[in-house]
């Protein structure tokens, strides 16, 4: 048994020729004068948590940017963005698994001729493609990837839809190597990166600009898991004692909370694992630093936070982040997986003059201004999901017209 059993009932059932319908002229002036009229697309969007963590707020937040072209339907588990969704005026459905998915799919297919459809999972993309081989509806079927807890799970069986009807969404050029590496058809892969909608960085509490020398106050939001390498804070802090005078909070959950929170109590008390926290916002516009350690980074959602709230970061130089942020331009990096060279840049942005310090938090707007802005995020999606014009024949000039 595996994630796709729920489906096979599907796949015996569908015939591969469908019947042939004939419809009356009556019919085809009426379906004419139907499709006349000015009817919204939908788009549907998949989510395979109910959560509202990077990925869901990415979905709300192209949706919301696609409205005006697209009647936007989420479906997700019951959970926080289903709510958030509701609250948008979006379509919602729950799901409770891949088969309830699959019936409410069914009704939207049975529902509508043509669609946009954007999926986070494999199982979620299958569902549509097994009950599309019944209804051959026009879809414009994109396939979103990030990251997840490792390599395999991520972007090992994503290469499984390379004969479908289907794009890849990377939200990296490092997502889109990984893809590539783990054999996904390259012709079918596009870069799109995420971005903060113009809402969410009005309403983001901004940092203050610096009036003193150096960062004391830094902060990390990360899950606790080893591939996010957190532990290499600590590292930093055993190789240089004197950043003891520095306070970090770190923000999030996972299987290490305990074994770094006992660790950091042990020997940093400088050093506070919060946990989740509600409202990072808050936290970041009274922090001096956002520090983030992970690697192997494949989206980097909070970064495009920090940026917008005016506040400098500190990544490492590999990953998806690697290719963000220019060193001492629009942020600052260090030596991935490397605890001295941290702890040295630690040090060193500990005495920073105030106004070099003002310049990257402005330096780092700018790049989220033009690199990541919705506007540029959203017309890639548009572009995509816009169904191109069908060739018509001119029967009084025998000639194809668009």
């Amino acid at each position: 048994m595996n994630e796709f059993t729920p489906l096979i009932w599907l796949y015996k059932t569908i015939p591969e020729k469908q019947p042939t319908i004939k419809v009356c002229l009556s019919q085809k002036k009426s379906k004419f004068k139907q499709n006349s009229i000015n009817i919204m697309t939908p788009l549907i969007y998949v989510l395979q948590n109910g959560n509202l963590d990077g990925m869901e707020q990415m979905a709300l937040a192209t949706l919301d940017g696609l409205r005006d072209e697209f009647k936007p339907y989420l479906f997700a588990p019951e959970g926080r963005v289903i709510k958030e969704a509701q609250q948008m005026d979006f379509v919602t459905q729950s799901f409770s698994g891949a088969i309830d998915l699959t019936m409410k799919l069914w009704s939207v297919l049975n529902t509508h001729k043509e669609f946009g459809f954007i999926a986070t999972n494999l199982t979620h993309s299958y569902s549509l493609i097994t009950l599309n081989k019944l209804y051959r509806r026009k879809i414009m079927h994109l396939h979103v990837v990030s990251g997840g807890i490792d390599d395999y799970s991520s972007f090992g069986g994503k290469s499984r839809l390379n004969y479908h009807d289907v794009s890849f969404i990377a939200v990296s050029k490092f997502v889109k190597e990984r893809l590539i590496a783990y054999e996904t058809r390259q012709e079918r892969i596009r870069v799109i990166e995420n971005f903060l909608s113009q809402k969410r960085i009005d309403n983001l509490p901004q940092s203050q600009p610096f009036t003193k020398n150096g960062v004391n106050k830094i902060i990390v939001q990360s899950r606790l898991e080893p591939m996010k390498r957190v532990d290499l804070l600590l590292d930093a802090l055993d190789f240089m004692p004197s950043l003891a005078t520095l306070e970090f909070t770190v923000f999030g959950t996972g299987s290490q909370f305990e074994t770094l929170k006992q660790r950091a109590a042990g020997r940093h008390p400088n050093v506070t694992f919060a946990g989740f926290h509600e409202n990072i916002a808050e936290a970041m516009a009274n922090a001096d630093l956002f520090l983030h350690l992970c690697p192997i980074e494949s989206s980097g959602l909070t970064i495009l936070e920090a940026l917008a709230a005016n506040l400098p970061v500190l990544v490492a130089d590999s990953g998806s982040t690697g290719s963000m942020i220019s060193n001492n331009i629009n942020g600052f990096t260090f030596h991935a997986n490397d605890a001295e060279h941290l702890a040295r840049r630690l040090s060193e942005l500990a005495n920073a003059p105030f106004e070099f310090l003002n310049v990257i938090a402005k330096g780092g707007k700018h790049l989220l201004n033009i690199r990541f802005s919705a506007d540029h995020g959203l017309e890639r999606y548009r572009r995509l999901l816009t169904f191109p014009k069908t060739a018509v024949e001119d029967l009084t000039k025998g000639k194809l017209i668009m």
